[in-house]
């Protein structure tokens, strides 16, 4: 529901502001989202989330500057590599399912999407993948490195998506994994203090929203049904404000950016 009202926004939004060429990557980055609320097995889960990778990308390099080409690289190969933590752990987990990876590994027990227990070493693997999308340290960085150089519109919607599918995917296979709750904390704290520090009003909203992850982070740690509709919460009141928040800033940047009439 709040990726449907998030996304009419930002295409609402960047209606006069982005190009069409924005406004399709747009749609193609959110589609991958809706892919990853949509997934039915870890298959489909996995295709969906190497789609939010190459969506994401083609919205930072609308902004068609060498300081956006450079940070949606770095974006795209810090995601590639969670990309493929996550398949090395989707095949081990296969293989372990099944005895084999082959044909049969590809079943319905073996790619069911519900909580991890932890106890094998590809699980670890596949939560590492999942972490990286969620801006977990220590690869927390490409957030206020990729956001602010953005358009004004995409920033926008950059804050939407990515972080917000890393943590419906947490809760979907990582609930009560006690590992969440450390890693939270230091997000809470780490966002705050740099977001603090920032003068740039764009780069500070990035790190806020790192510490605001962190707190969704904390709740699926914690792993009761409470905590977990808490982060639930937590992640659609923060779509709203923040993307609020960000669209304001691009409003500001834009008024001092362009030339004078």
């Amino acid at each position: 529901t709040i990726f449907c009202f998030a996304l009419g926004g930002v295409m609402l939004y960047g209606w006069t502001i982005a190009t069409k060429a924005a406004q399709t990557w747009t749609l193609f980055y959110a589609s991958g989202a809706f892919g990853i609320v949509y997934a039915g097995d870890l298959l489909s889960l996995f295709i969906a989330w190497e789609l939010l990778a190459v969506g994401a990308l083609g919205v930072i390099w609308c902004k068609k500057t060498a300081e956006s080409q450079a940070a949606g690289l770095r974006y795209f190969l810090v995601h590639v590599l969670g990309g493929v933590l996550f398949m090395i752990g989707l095949t081990a987990h296969m293989a372990a399912s099944t005895g084999g990876v082959g044909a049969q590994a590809i079943s319905a027990d073996a790619l069911q999407l519900r909580p991890m227990l932890m106890g094998e070493w590809y699980h670890w693997c596949m939560l590492a993948g999942v972490g990286i999308n969620a801006a977990l340290p220590p690869l927390w960085s490409w957030v206020p490195d990729a956001y602010p150089t953005a358009s004004a519109n995409g920033t926008v919607v950059l804050a939407c998506f990515t972080t917000k599918s890393a943590v419906l995917v947490l809760i979907k296979l990582f609930p009560g994994v006690d590992l969440l709750i450390p890693l939270g904390l230091s997000m809470i704290v780490y966002g705050a203090i740099y977001a603090a520090m920032e003068s740039n009003i764009r780069r500070s909203l990035a790190y806020s929203l790192v510490g605001q992850v962190g707190f969704m982070v904390v709740c699926v740690g914690i792993g009761t049904p409470l905590a977990l509709l808490a982060a639930s919460v937590h992640a659609f009141s923060h779509i709203v404000y923040k993307t609020l928040l960000l669209m304001t800033a691009g409003c500001i940047c834009l008024l001092y950016t362009s030339p004078s009439p």
